[in-house]
C-alpha cells in the first residue's frame, strides 16, 4: 500500500513537473512569437513622392509674366533631381474648367495614400476674404465676388481635391500675388466698383491630412517676377537654392528662404505660411535622422497602442515607418492592457511607509490601458487608493478583501469606469439588456476598447456593465463574473530618476543614461526589478492660439518619449524575462514639472 502510495506521489509530481515545463514552453513559445509577429512592422519603405507644377505665364488679361515660365521649368527640373517619382508639369492653364477637368483629376489620379506630394504655382494670384485664389491665364477681368470661383481656383479646392487621396503630406508653394487690386469688385455696393481688402484667417479643412501652404509673400501683398525667362522669380530662386538643404525640418529652411526673399527685395516682400501639419521633416535626411527615426518607431511599436502608433504616423508621416504604422492599426492589434491601474502603480511608489506594496485584482475580461492620461482623466486623482485595490501586502485588510470577490468587483469595476476606456482581454458578447437570456447584439474582439457607462447588479444576481463601442456610440450589456482576487505585489520602491529629451537629436527622445545608470546602480545592489513606472508631466495651459500649436506638439512628444524610455527599459531587462506589462505609465501628471520622463523601479532583492 505504502508503496503503491509513494509511486502515485512520484506520478502526480512528474506530471506536474512535465505541466510545468509544458506551461514555460508554452510561455516562453508566446513571447517569441509575440516578438516575431512584431518582425513585419519592423520593414522600412520609402513613401512615393509626387509633384505637380503650373506656370502660368502667358496672361491674356493681365500682364505677362515671362519669369513664370522659367519658374515651372526650373522647379520641375529641381524636384525630378531630388528623384521624385512623378512630376507633372503644366505651363499656362487657361481656365477653371482646364483646372478641374485636366490638370487637377490627372495629377489626383496618381497620388496613393501616405505619399509625399508638392504643388508648385507661379503666376497671377490674389486672396479674397480667408481664401487665396489662383488666377488661369484666361481670366476676365474685373470679376465680381460672386464670379470668383467661377473664374479663379481656390488654392484650398486644390488642396483638398488631393486631401482626399490621404497622402502623408502637402507641400502647396504659390509664387503669386496676394492683392486684389483690379481684380474683383464688389457688387454689393449699388453700382459703385469697390475693392474688397479683408483678410480673414484660413481655416484648417482637411485636418486628417498633414499639410503646409507656403506663399511668396503675406496676405494682401504682392510678389516680385521680371520681365525675362533668364530670371526666376525672387521668391522661386530662393526655393530653388535651398530646397534639398540636408536633415533641416522643411519649416527651418522656409525661415532661411523668407530671410533670402526679404534681403533681395529690401524688405518689401515677406513671403508667408500656413502649418497645418503635426510633421516637419528633412526633405533630405541625413543617416542620423533616420536612426534616430528608427529608434523612435522600435521604441513605439512594442507597445501596441494604436493610439501611440496613430500619434507617430502623424508626426513622421513620411517616414520609412508610414507604411508599417497604417498596416499596424489595420491589423487591429490593442494586446496592450494591465490588470492593474497605472494610477495604482504610480500611488504605489510614494506609500514609502510600508515595505512590499500590493494591488488587488480580479481576472475580469476587462482591463486597464497601460498608458493613462490623468491629464485627460481628472476624476482619477479623486479616487481613494482602496478604490485602485491599492493595499499594503502585508495588512489584514488584503486578506480580508481577498475573501470579499463582491466587494472588490464593486471597486475594481469603479475604478475601471473612471478610466477613460478600457480594454477587452478575451472574446464577449454583447447583450441587449441585463439579462443572462437576453439577445446577443454583438461578438466583441479581444483587445476592443469600450467605455463604461455603469455597473447594474441585476436581478438573477449577476453583474452587468453598461458599455459603449467609442467609434460608433453603440451600447450594450457584458456579464462580468465575479471571482477570487488575487494580489499582485509590486516589490519595493527602489529608486526614482528622470530622463531629459536626448540633446542634438529629434524631440521625441529620452537621454537613455539616467535610466541605464539606474539600472545599473539597481543591479549591483542586489535587486531584481519587478514593475516600472514611467510619467510625463503635464504641459503648462496655452494662452493663444500658436500656444495651442506647441502644447499639442509638446503633449504628442512627451508620449513618444514615454514610449522610448520604455523601449530603453526593455532593451536594458531583456535577458531578466520581463514582461512588457509590467510597466505602466500615465500622462500629464501634476506632481512633477519638466519635459523629460519620470522613471520609477519597484523590486525585491534577489535571494
Amino acid at each position: 500500500m505504502l508503496l503503491r502510495e509513494c509511486s502515485q506521489f512520484w506520478r502526480i509530481n512528474l506530471m506536474s513537473t512535465a505541466l510545468l515545463s509544458l506551461l514555460w514552453m508554452s510561455a516562453a513559445l508566446v513571447g517569441v512569437a509575440r516578438a516575431n509577429d512584431l518582425e513585419k512592422y519592423y520593414a522600412e519603405k520609402s513613401p512615393a513622392k509626387r509633384a505637380l507644377v503650373i506656370g502660368n505665364s502667358a496672361y491674356t488679361t493681365l500682364g505677362r509674366i515671362p519669369s513664370s515660365k522659367t519658374d515651372g521649368e526650373m522647379i520641375k527640373a529641381r524636384l525630378e533631381k531630388l528623384k521624385f517619382d512623378t512630376v507633372d508639369y503644366y505651363p499656362d492653364v487657361k481656365t477653371v474648367d482646364e483646372f478641374e477637368d485636366v490638370v487637377i483629376p490627372g495629377f489626383r489620379h496618381k497620388v496613393k495614400e501616405g505619399d509625399l506630394v508638392v504643388i508648385y504655382f507661379s503666376g497671377h494670384g490674389f486672396s479674397y476674404g480667408a481664401d487665396n485664389f489662383l488666377v488661369p491665364t484666361e481670366m476676365p477681368i474685373p470679376i465680381s465676388g460672386k464670379q470668383i470661383t467661377k473664374f479663379a481656383e481656390p488654392v484650398d479646392a486644390l488642396i483638398g481635391a488631393v486631401a482626399k487621396r490621404e497622402p502623408g503630406l502637402i507641400m502647396t508653394f504659390i509664387d503669386a500675388c496676394r492683392s486684389v487690386g483690379g481684380i474683383v469688385v464688389n457688387d454689393n455696393l449699388e453700382g459703385l466698383q469697390g475693392v474688397s481688402k479683408g483678410h480673414i484667417a484660413p481655416t484648417n479643412r482637411h485636418n486628417r491630412v498633414n499639410h503646409f501652404i507656403f506663399y511668396a509673400t503675406s496676405p494682401g501683398e504682392i510678389a516680385e517676377g521680371f520681365n525675362e525667362t533668364t530670371r526666376l522669380s525672387r521668391f522661386t530662386q530662393a526655393l530653388y537654392d535651398k530646397i534639398a538643404t540636408p536633415s533641416q525640418p522643411f519649416v527651418s529652411v522656409f525661415r532661411d528662404i523668407a530671410n533670402e526673399v526679404l534681403e533681395v527685395t529690401n524688405e518689401g516682400q515677406n513671403p508667408y505660411h500656413h502649418d497645418f501639419s503635426k510633421t516637419d521633416p528633412p526633405l533630405l535626411p541625413t543617416e542620423e535622422y533616420v536612426a534616430a527615426v528608427r529608434e523612435a518607431w522600435r521604441s513605439t511599436l512594442p507597445r501596441r497602442d494604436p493610439k501611440e502608433i496613430a500619434k507617430f504616423l502623424r508626426r513622421y508621416s513620411i517616414s520609412l515607418h508610414a507604411s508599417a504604422c497604417r498596416d499596424f492599426l489595420r491589423d487591429d492589434w490593442a494586446s496592450r492592457y494591465t490588470r492593474v491601474s497605472p494610477v495604482a502603480v504610480e500611488r504605489a511608489f510614494e506609500r514609502t511607509d510600508f515595505g512590499s506594496v500590493g494591488i488587488l485584482r480580479l481576472e475580469t475580461p476587462l482591463a486597464y490601458e497601460r498608458s493613462v492620461d490623468v491629464g485627460e482623466e481628472q476624476a482619477l486623482g479623486m479616487l481613494a487608493d482602496a478604490r485602485l485595490g491599492l493595499v499594503t501586502a502585508e495588512s489584514p485588510e488584503a486578506g480580508v478583501l481577498m475573501r470579499r470577490s463582491k466587494e472588490v468587483l464593486s471597486r475594481y469595476l469603479e475604478s475601471l469606469s473612471t478610466h477613460k476606456t478600457t480594454v477587452t482581454t478575451k472574446e464577449l458578447v454583447g447583450l441587449t439588456r441585463p439579462d443572462r437570456n437576453a439577445v446577443v447584439m454583438r461578438h466583441i474582439n479581444a483587445g476592443t476598447l469600450l467605455e463604461i457607462n455603469n455597473v447594474i447588479q441585476a436581478a438573477d444576481n449577476q453583474t452587468y456593465v453598461s458599455v459603449t463601442l467609442p467609434e460608433t456610440a453603440t451600447n450594450f450589456f457584458i456579464r462580468i463574473p465575479t471571482e477570487i482576487p488575487q494580489l499582485l505585489q509590486l516589490g519595493n520602491p527602489l529608486k526614482e530618476v528622470l530622463a531629459p529629451p536626448r540633446a542634438a537629436s529629434i524631440p521625441d527622445l529620452v537621454d537613455p543614461a539616467p535610466i541605464r545608470n539606474a539600472l545599473a546602480e539597481l543591479k549591483a545592489q542586489g535587486f531584481n526589478i519587478t514593475w516600472v513606472s514611467l510619467s510625463t508631466a503635464a504641459v503648462l495651459p496655452a494662452q493663444n492660439e500658436l500656444e495651442r500649436a506647441k502644447m499639442e506638439s509638446e503633449q504628442d512628444a512627451r508620449l513618444l518619449r514615454l514610449a522610448n524610455a520604455e523601449y530603453i527599459i526593455k532593451n536594458e531587462l531583456k535577458d531578466e524575462g520581463m514582461d512588457s506589462r509590467q510597466i505602466t505609465s500615465i500622462s500629464g501628471s501634476s506632481d512633477f514639472s519638466g519635459d523629460g520622463v519620470r522613471v520609477r523601479f519597484f523590486g525585491v532583492k534577489r535571494t
